[in-house]
């Protein structure tokens, strides 16, 4: 006997770990009708609880961006404190 179900499916073909090439998440029917955007949001957190490669990997680039964010704010706080000392000292 074929029972026709349907059902909501999500399909994550780049799942950042080299182990695993595609992850397929079955929605219950009660969820079936939430936002594409949320449902993502879901399946992300999911594979993130079950991969902390993903989670470290990202953790680490965000580590770095920040770093480099605070050396350049310094950067352009330190010429300007210059500019504006060498503009004392010309006038």
């Amino acid at each position: 006997m074929v029972k026709g179900i349907n059902r909501t499916v999500i399909e994550i073909n780049d799942t950042g770990n080299n182990m695993f090439e595609r992850v397929i998440l079955f929605v219950t029917p009660e969820y079936g009708n939430i936002s594409t955007r949320q449902l993502k949001k879901e399946a992300q957190r999911v594979i993130e609880k079950y991969s902390p490669d993903i989670v470290e990997g990202k953790r680490i680039r965000n580590m770095y961006r920040k770093k480099r964010i605070v050396k350049t704010v310094l950067f352009v706080a330190g010429a300007l404190l210059l500019l504006g000392l060498l503009a004392l000292i010309i006038f």
